[in-house]
């Protein structure tokens, strides 16, 4: 079922079929302010931008409109259900060609691995069922983001690919603007990104971080150490409503370089 949310003034069409997806499009606003908030403020028309972990597709198609259809993203997902669904929903906007689906895993080594399906990302929702809008999934492991062992609902080989190989042999543009949102898995994209975080032509970049597992100091430090500092005066995540879940101690934070 074909559905329009106006998300900051912006019409977008998502296909939903699932009560995950369903759940992502009626949060498409409120879910994470502080995520459309760089965007609004940082993001200009003829930007490249770097969505990892792209799921349906949200925040890749409001980057696309936000840029005025004049600008790159290059959504990084690879999930396969989620995948095909980033790329019908891309296909929905009219944004084919600006929008630029990729089905790998961004990780810090290039290999083939598991992409190790989460069961509880599937049960939320939709009671184990097998649909597109979940998460959580993890790429050469069965630790999720809590450094919890799990029994993969479902297993899929993928193709993993640092950054650095990317763009600096692979032949993809270095991005103004860099996401990085994989449940856990953010470590291994930043320690592939050596020297994309050290191009200057990198400005910004949002990285969810678990900070109940003491991740970010490694993440802040990393950072620093490539000229970014972080942007503060953002909007309250999203996961405040989520005090006392498993979700509690995870939240987005906003780098700009200095």
């Amino acid at each position: 079922m074909i559905q329009q949310y106006t998300v900051r003034g912006l019409p977008i069409l998502l296909d939903v079929d699932s009560k995950a997806e369903s759940w992502r499009g009626d949060t498409y606003a409120s879910k994470e302010p502080e995520t459309l908030e760089w965007m609004d403020r940082h993001f200009r028309p003829g930007d490249t931008f770097f969505d990892v972990g792209a799921n349906i597709g949200l925040y890749s198609l409001y980057a696309a409109l936000r840029m005025e259809r004049r600008g790159l993203v290059y959504a990084f997902e690879p999930e396969a259900l989620n995948h095909a669904k980033l790329n019908r929903n891309t296909h929905l906007n009219g944004l084919s060609g600006l929008v630029l689906p990729l089905c790998i895993a961004v990780s810090d080594t290039l290999a083939v691995a598991p992409l190790n399906i989460h069961p509880l990302g599937l049960d939320l929702m939709d009671q184990g069922a097998y649909v597109p809008g979940a998460a959580m999934h993890c790429f050469g492991s069965t630790r999720d983001f809590e450094g919890k062992d799990f029994t993969p609902f479902h297993v899929q080989m993928m193709l993993g690919v640092p950054l650095d190989r990317l763009c600096y042999e692979l032949g993809l543009p270095t991005p103004a603007h860099l996401k990085i949102d994989v449940d856990g898995h953010e470590g291994k994209v930043l320690a592939g990104a050596d020297r994309l975080l050290r191009d200057p032509g990198l400005r910004t970049l949002l990285v969810e971080i678990t900070f109940t597992q003491g991740e970010h100091e490694d993440f802040y430090k990393t950072l620093r150490q490539a000229g970014f500092a972080e942007e503060s005066d953002y909007p309250e995540h999203s996961d405040q409503q989520l005090a006392g879940t498993r979700w509690a101690g995870t939240g987005n934070r906003i780098f700009v370089r200095a």
